[in-house]
């Protein structure tokens, strides 16, 4: 079997290291270097200090390099420093760290003709014990070589290792157009750790193929399902290193939930609560017969909701922020969440919420807070003003509050949040938050529904981006709430309007996504979906228009129209369309008018 394998670059040289004592002068082949040196193993960490190091170049890559002397090595973080593995150079830089990792920043480099040998690495192998173990440490480390097996995934411009049995991954420094032919493949690589926050951040030195490689499962997504007390379907996708030979079992610790295999996803199903129930998922990889891998995912539904309460979800997943950009409140109902200290980053789909930093809930009689937690969050206790908080749970205490504030704890790190369901009490003499201004100065509003409530199998709430990628592409099969659908829409844009199209979360009033302008009207709509295998019996979304908007909202269920056509408003307004029937399930919009078409949310109760 031929491996296929990339070296780049380690470099040990044979030459005799010169007399180096830290005060002595050094030969840099252009005439003395008049200060003083410290051997690598003798740095002892202090923020902001200088350091003069001497030693060779043994790796490097587009995010700096890794420079040894006779006692050790030490990573030096930049961009621009061109540093040539094999080299020899003085390195004079500041002290700093990454998680607790030494490093070299703000560096400036002199080549030296200084004779160096530096310490031959011994490449520790590193399983998923040991992974966690170099993560989770709190003492202050140099650059150790390391060997890590697992599968190598491109993510953007990140190159991740997922490693067997852990959810620690790691982490290459370097350009990924680098190593686009092993995506997607299982590997080993050998490099110098560089730094362990959330991943373990290595510079490598070389990077090959694994034909001994077992298949693991790489990521279950998500990694926690949670229901409402309502139930309802949901399903896991397993990311497997290699789907031959391979089966995927699945079996839930709890029978309150069903679980069946497709493929390479597995579906669980809730009925309707009567309590709240916990339980575990165990998604297996067997290959001749035996089981190769497992992982978990936690299930949890929630209880009926007592007499009064109410309660909401805060997707922070779905609210279309820009990457690094600060979060300070957001609002869903009648609730409230102001946070400090906090931004949104696409790397973990989720607001962190940095130590010392504070997430503080209002707007009702606040009874339970329940928080989802994103990929490669931190270990930073969560401490609450009242009440009682264990295990990303917050429950009310003797007295009731309508203010609960959350603190996150630790003098570095933060918190991966991406989602918070509230449940509350209106307060006394309360009412539901007033809408504000949407387009053209119109009120905003909701018209409730006519006649009862039925409680729903499925629902989604929309998101501007669902339909659009940041790169300005628009999607035509979209993934909402685990279901796929299809999208189609028609622009007609203004004379001298670049834009064929225009998407924006309309957060003034709540209406929703929007789709469209006044200048970059869409004609028509239609979202489409075949995901629904039972009898259709209602569909609510809940849509509207701008002012003076001139659009109808049709709905059909298997080629043949479903309920009423319905006039959009500029109202936030709830569109019940009800029937029984099985198939594809359309909706259609139909827009004369220069004007946006916002949609909020759909509903659908399907037998």
């Amino acid at each position: 079997m031929t491996i296929k394998k990339i070296i780049f670059g380690l470099f040990v040289s044979a030459a005799v290291l010169v007399g180096c004592d830290k005060e002595d002068s050094k030969d840099n082949g252009g005439g003395k270097i008049q200060k003083p040196v410290t051997e690598i193993a003798k740095i002892s960490y202090q923020s902001g200090s200088l350091v003069s190091v001497l030693g060779q170049v043994v790796a490097a890559s587009n995010q700096g390099f890794v420079i040894s002397d006779k006692t050790g090595h030490l990573y030096v973080y930049g961009y621009d420093y061109n540093a040539v593995v094999g080299n020899t150079y003085l390195v004079d830089g500041t002290m700093d760290k990454y998680g607790s990792v030494i490093e070299l920043k703000n560096a400036t480099l002199t080549a030296s003709a200084a004779q160096i040998q530096p310490l031959a690495p011994t490449f520790r192998a590193l399983d998923a014990q040991s992974l966690e173990a170099i993560l989770a440490s709190k003492d202050l480390l140099k650059s150790e070589p390391v060997e890590l097996s697992g599968y190598l995934v491109i993510d953007g411009k990140f190159v991740n290792v997922f490693v067997k049995g852990t959810d620690k991954q790691g982490s290459l420094k370097l350009d990924a157009s680098e190593v686009t032919e092993f995506n997607g493949k299982q590997v080993k690589v050998k490099g110098f750790v560089t730094g362990n926050a959330t991943r373990l951040d290595i510079m490598p030195v070389s990077i090959e193929n694994d034909p001994d490689a077992v298949p693991f499962i790489a990521k279950l997504s998500p990694e926690n399902l949670d229901f409402t007390a309502a139930g309802g379907e949901k399903s896991v996708a397993v990311e497997m290193t290699s789907s031959e030979g391979v089966t995927v079992e699945a079996a839930a610790d709890n029978s309150h939930f069903t679980t069946a295999v497709e493929g390479a996803n597995v579906k669980v199903t809730a009925p309707q609560a009567t309590k709240e129930e916990k339980g575990t998922l165990t998604v297996s990889l067997k290959k001749e017969g035996n089981v190769i891998d497992t992982r978990t995912v936690v299930l949890y539904q929630s209880a009926p909701l007592a007499d009064g309460q109410m309660e909401v979800s805060i997707d922070f997943t779905t609210k279309g922020y820009a990457n690094d950009n600060p979060v300070s409140e957001v609002k869903e109902g009648a609730i409230t969440v102001a946070l400090s200290d906090a931004k949104w980053f696409n790397n973990g789909t989720a607001v962190r919420v940095y130590s010392s930093g504070t997430l503080t809930v209002s707007g009702g009689i606040i009874t339970k807070v329940k928080f989802y937690f994103g990929s490669s969050d931190g270990d930073n206790e969560i401490t609450a003003d009242s009440g009682t908080f264990a295990d990303g749970v917050w429950t009310e205490g003797a007295t009731p509050v309508e203010k609960v504030t959350f603190t996150v704890g630790g003098s570095s790190g933060n918190r991966r949040i991406t989602k918070i369901d509230v449940v509350y009490k209106p307060s006394a003499g309360g009412s539901a938050p007033e809408g504000g201004e949407g387009e053209d100065n119109e009120e905003g509003g909701t018209t409730p529904p006519a006649g009862g409530e039925i409680t729903p199998s499925y629902s989604h709430t929309f998101n501007a981006n669902d339909f659009y990628s940041t790169d300005g592409g628009v999607f035509s099969s979209l993934t909402l709430t685990e279901k796929a659908w299809s999208f189609a829409a028609t622009f007609s844009p203004a004379a001298g309007e670049d834009a064929t199209y225009c998407f924006a979360n309309y957060s003034l009033g709540s209406k929703g996504a929007q789709i469209g302008k006044a200048a970059v009207p869409a004609s028509s709509i239609k979202l489409s979906t075949e995901a629904f295998t039972g009898t259709i019996k209602s569909i609510k979304i809940n849509t509207s228009g701008a002012s003076y908007i001139d659009a109808k909202l049709n709905v059909k269920v298997g080629d043949s129209a479903f309920g009423t056509e319905a006039t959009l408003t500029k109202d936030s307004t709830d569109y019940t369309f009800t029937g029984s029937a099985t198939g594809k399930i359309e909706i259609t919009w139909t827009n004369s008018s220069e004007k946006a078409i916002y949609v909020k949310y759909v509903e659908i109760v399907c037998e």
